[in-house]
Formats: C-alpha cells, structure tokens, sequence
C-alpha cells in the first residue's frame, strides 16, 4: 500500500475542521454557509461537466474544480456521502478530459488552469481519505503530468509572458497560487514537490510586490478580487504548511491590502469604477432574497441585481485578511458585504470585533491605482464621494491591458446613487476591435467625464499617464488635483483637474487647460443608466443642468467660461456635453456639483474664479479656493520624451 500524507493540510487538519464546522451556526458566517450549501444543492441538478459551449474556451473544466472544492467542503460538513460521490464525479469527467491546458491566447498554463489547479487541490485534500489506492494514484499522475509539470515548464521556455516576467496583473497571481495550493495538497502523496513549491512560492511573492506600499495596484474592484482571492488562499496554505510567519511580510503590504477597496466603496458596493471595473450593487442578501441560477454562473442575490455585478470574492478575502492581522476595520466591512465562498468560513474570525473607519481620512491619494478619492464619511451608506482618476492608460511605455484611456475622469455617488458615471468594464476580449482603437465605445476617452481637445481623447501613442496630489489646505475644504503627465501629445501643454469638497456637502471641479495651439474643448459628464438628464427649472440656479437617479438629484453648474451645452445619448451612457464656441489656447472652467435628495431644495451656492483661485459662496458662508499651478515641462521629468511624429 502506497504511504499516503495525512488529509486534509492544505488549509488545515482534522482538529481545525472540527472549529469549521462550529463556526457555521454563528452569525457572522450564516449567510455564507447558506449561499455555499444552496449552491452546492444546486450543482447535484445539473451535468458535474458543463457543455463547452455554454461556459467558453475551457471555462467548464475550472468550474467543475470550483463545484467539486464546494462540494468536498459540504461534504466533510455534514457527512453526507452524496457530496462526496459529486466529487468522484468531477473527478472522474475531469479525468476523461485528455488535455487541460493549451489556451494559446494564455500561454498554455494560464488563468483557468491557475484556477483549476488551486481547486483541484483544495478538493483531493478534503477527500482523499476516501479515494481508493488506484483512484487516488490516477488523479495525482493527472494532475502532476497535465498541470504542475506544465506550470514548471511555462516557466522556463519564454512562452508566457507572466511567469517569463515581462507581465505582472492578475495572471500571474492565479498561476502562482493555483500551483502553490495543488503542490501542497499533493506534496508526499505524488512525490518530492518542494521544488514546485519552492517555484511557486517565489512567483507569488513576485505578484505582491508589484503593489504599491499603500496596498493598491493598477488593477482595481474585480480584478483585485479575483487575484487576490486566490492569492490570499495560498498565503494561508503556506502559512499553514511550514511558513507560519508567511503572511506578514515586511514590507507590510498585506495588511493594507483591502484599504483601497474600502475607500473606494460605499454602503458595501464599490462605486469608483474606473478603468476595468465594475459598478457594484448593495447586495445585502437575507434569505428571503431571490436564489438565481444563469448558465454556469449561479449567485445569491438581492432581488433585481444583477448577477454579472455579483461576486463572492471580496467577502472571502475581507474575512481572510481581517483575520490573519486581527484588523477590526476591514471585518466591520466584511459585514457589509454578501455572502463570500467556504474559504471565508475557514479563515475568517468569529470572535474579531468589527470596528467601524471613523478614524480613517476622508481624503486619499492611492498612487498605484491612480485613484484619489474624496468622501463625506466612511461609514454613511448615503454618503458624499467624489473619485478623481489618474495613474496609467494603455500606451507604448506601459503596457496595462485593464487601463482605460479614462485619465482625469471623475465620478461621483450621492445617497445611494451614481450620478456622474463611468461605463467601466464593457468590452469585450478577443474581439476585432482593439482595446487601444480610439472608436473603442468603453475604453476610448468620450465615453469618461474628462477633455477632449479637437474632438479627440488620449492615444496609445503617448503612453497617457497622470498624477495626483493631496493639497486640502484644513477640515472645510478637502482638495485633489490630477496632472497629465502626458496623454494627448504635444498639443496639451497642461491639463490639470482639480477636484474640491466644500464642507462635506457639495464638490468644485475647475480644469487649468493650456493647448500648444488653438482648438475646440469639449467635457462630457455621464449619468448612470436610467437617470434622468434635463435643464433644471428654477428655483436651481441658472445655466445648470439637473441628473436624477433614485432618490438623488446632482445639479451641474458651470461658471468662469462661457460653453455651449447638450445632451446626448451616443455613448454607453447618456450625458451632458460642453464645448468651447471657439478655438481656445488657454481656459479655466469650473463646474459646481450640488448633490441633493429628492424633493429637497438645491444647494444655494455660487463660485466665480478670482485672482489665485476660485471664490465659493452658498448663503452667508464664502471659500476662497486654491487653484495650485505646477511649474513642469509639459515632456514631464518622469517620461520618455514624445515620440517624433508629423504635426497633428
């Protein structure tokens, strides 16, 4: 009889199962268990390998991973033998299935194979014990030839661009941990596999320094989640196998990892969805919420959200995370959050108190993700929050497929309600049209609430790049500004967006905006779907436009520079659209943002621009605002210079 490792230890041993096990009556963790066994219920109905065509490229195969982890989870539970046999049956069509990697548009050992990988290991760990010899020798030969083997060979032959280090993004994050948590849970039982470890462990410490030291990246909302929720897996399976101190590096860059999620969200939905992200709902689910099931993708939801808009990942990985540093702030967001996957059960902490971010600033710069962020309160479901985009677009310095050509954009949410919007992730990949293409509907300028200088937007070309400062001069006045760096070419000397929040209660934009020669401005701001655009009637001040949405109402007032106005619904989303009458070589506009709720009276408020900056009155109270100018050449001192090309 083969020497078999003892199971399970990937993420802990037989005790520690016994703690799962209680944790599932207790409140904190009702609702994920409940959404893990109705979806578990829900995957004995239908085929343990979905068809192909339904699920796309060879998604199906990840999923029956997924389903069979959920399903040994369920099964050591509740000791129901109907889970355990599911499992044999993922196992058993996976294994009929001859090739499990090959996707040439991933290099062979890519993101579903990273996701199998991990799943397939947190399955055979919870259920090895009762696979026969022969079984359990048939899947571990499985696994090592047709995955492990070919992670360690995409990391030597230069095909993949991730684990050859020329890209760093979520790819990596899911090769890494998919091979670090298939070669723990195999390690013994299939052989010597420290090597693979060893491999693994090293791309995955790669992946976290790619962070800033605030804890952000460039790929933000989704797909911080979907890395993160796998990386955060191997963290804790490392930890658990041999690195107890694994998951607090020096660097200090996991504890602050959730804190660019919770800044950017309000009420437990992220709302500054630029770039490829996603506006999220507020998906507080009951039990009494509807249970949705759609092709391979089944959720627990809120009824009439939407299930695109759903994902368990930033619950698990805000339970994992507060519990591994003991961080009472991102457990009370934790809280906020639906129902998060069986991971969340395993790692998360029963006994941690939620501690509400009062504490934390209002106004912040996250420089990796190029996000600054202004809010009336962290905790007010019905807050103010105004998010000002900088950092990177695509270009041919940098080359970040989830950027958008989106720099000096802004959004604002209100009340529960996005009122200036961004169309965020809506392209499609693989598709003739390139994310680069300047008619691209989502990721081409127009359709974000930022310039366009003769009718165009940022290019590739000029490798766009933007950066943000924090100047709010005291507790009144909260103050952002977002430089282009370079995104238009030489025909931009400056364009500097300025973002103010006066007294928590309403916001100033003023554009400083210096052209090599005279053309044609243009600024669109978008309203989310369904809102309601129209010329506001008195008693609103004149010349301002109304966007309403839900019970919330943003009245948009222009000031200091005389603009043409109207509305249009040519892109994503609908929009207010600005121009210049004429040709302009300098101009500073600014933009009053009154948000209110419906049926409330409008903000009275009024600003003109003045010597050094912007005056803001509204009833007996004044601001003077600073409109803080940066001596720089407009080639930037941390660029390349632009590249020589024909006069536009």
């Amino acid at each position: 009889m083969p020497s078999w490792q003892p199971h399970p230890h990937l993420y802990c041993d037989k005790e520690g199962l016994e703690k799962v096990k209680a944790k599932l009556i207790h409140p904190r963790f009702k609702k994920d268990w409940e959404a893990v066994r109705f979806r578990a219920d829900s995957d004995l109905d239908c085929p343990a390998i979905e068809d192909p065509g339904v699920a796309g490229e060879n998604k199906h195969l990840r999923q029956a991973a997924y389903q069979a982890a959920r399903e040994a989870f369920v099964y050591r539970m509740t000791g129901e033998k109907k889970y355990a046999a599911r499992v044999q049956a993922y196992f058993d069509g996976l294994l009929a299935i001859p090739l499990w990697s090959g996707n040439p548009l991933d290099c062979q050992f890519g993101l579903r194979e990273g996701a199998m990988a991990l799943h397939l290991g947190e399955a055979y760990d919870l259920v090895a014990d009762e696979m026969s010899d022969a079984a359990r020798k048939t899947f571990l030969d499985a696994c090592v030839e047709r995955l492990l083997k070919v992670f360690v060979a995409n990391c030597k032959n230069g095909q993949n661009h991730y684990l050859g280090g020329e890209r760093t993004m979520n790819h990596l994050a899911l090769h890494a941990s998919g091979a670090s948590c298939l070669a723990i849970a195999l390690d013994g039982d299939a052989g010597d596999l420290s090597k693979e470890i060893e491999i693994a462990r090293a791309h995955l410490l790669r992946f976290i320094e790619w962070y800033d030291d605030a804890g952000a990246s460039l790929e933000i909302d989704g797909y911080w989640t979907y890395a993160n929720e796998h990386v955060i897996r191997a963290m804790y399976a490392l930890r658990n196998n041999g690195w107890p101190k694994f998951m607090h590096q020096r660097a200090k860059k996991l504890e602050r990892y959730f804190y660019p999620v919770l800044c950017m969200s309000v009420g437990g939905k992220f709302v500054t969805n630029f770039a490829d992200s996603r506006y999220g709902y507020d998906m507080k689910a009951t039990r009494e919420d509807a249970l949705v099931r759609k092709g391979v993708r089944e959720a627990y939801l809120p009824e009439g959200a939407d299930p695109r808009q759903v994902s368990y990942r930033m619950r698990t990985c805000a339970l994992a995370l507060a519990a591994a540093f003991q961080d009472g702030r991102i457990q009370w967001f934790a809280d906020q959050l639906p129902w998060g996957d069986q991971f969340g059960i395993i790692a998360g902490d029963p006994d941690l108190k939620p501690a509400p971010p009062d504490d934390l600033p209002t106004t912040v710069c996250y420089h990796g993700c190029g996000v600054g962020v202004i809010r009336s309160s962290m905790t007010d479901p019905d807050a103010l929050l105004l998010g000002l985009k900088a950092g990177r677009a695509r270009g041919r310095v940098y080359d970040d497929p989830h950027s958008q050509f989106d720099l000096n954009s802004v959004v604002l949410e209100a009340y529960g309600e996005p009122l200036l919007a961004d169309p965020g992730y809506h392209h499609v990949w693989h598709s003739k049209m390139q994310t680069t293409d300047p008619d691209h509907i989502s990721n081409s300028t127009p359709p974000h609430n930022t310039l366009l200088v003769g009718g165009k937007g940022q290019t590739v070309e000029d490798s766009p790049l933007a950066h943000l400062q924090d100047l709010s001069p005291n507790e009144d006045v909260d103050y952002l500004v977002s430089r282009i760096e370079r995104a238009y070419g030489p025909r931009v000397r400056r364009y500097d967006r300025h973002a103010y929040c006066i007294g928590k209660q309403f916001f100033v934009i003023v554009d400083d905006v210096l052209l090599r020669e005279p053309e044609v401005l243009t600024w669109n701001f978008h309203a989310a779907e369904e809102a309601r655009l129209t010329a506001a009637a008195p008693p609103a001040p004149p010349k301002a436009c109304r966007i309403q949405r839900g019970q919330a109402t943003l009245v948009l007032v222009p000031f200091g520079l005389e603009l043409t106005c109207k509305t249009a619904g040519d892109h994503l989303l609908p929009r207010f659209q600005f121009d210049t009458p004429e040709a302009v070589t300098f101009v500073r506009a600014g933009w009053l943002l009154l948000p209110h709720r419906k049926g409330e009276d409008v903000p009275d408020v009024e600003a003109k621009f003045a010597e050094g900056g912007v005056v803001v009155f509204a009833g007996e109270e004044s601001w003077e605002l600073p409109v803080v100018v940066r001596r720089a050449s407009f080639r930037s001192d941390i660029m390349l210079p632009f590249p020589e090309r024909a006069k536009d």
